[in-house]
């Protein structure tokens, strides 16, 4: 786990799926995907935020397009 400024950084990147095929945000955001962060201590008492769509601008994610295959 990495930690900034002494807290622990926790990520979660979503990749939804319909009928084996990659959900994104509109056909001009073919990398897109949906990020949700963690913030708080790690005892449990923090909260789950959503970021929302992000764009993936290196191209990181573009191999899981399909689901299923």
């Amino acid at each position: 786990m990495k930690y900034i400024d002494g807290r622990p950084d926790i990520s979660v990147s979503l990749f939804l799926f319909s009928r084996g095929r990659r959900l994104r945000l509109d056909d001009h955001h073919p990398g897109s995907y949906l990020e949700i962060v963690y913030e708080g201590p790690l005892d449990g008492s923090g909260t789950w935020r959503d970021l929302g769509w992000l764009h993936d601008g290196f191209g990181e994610f573009e191999a899981y397009d399909r689901y299923g295959e």
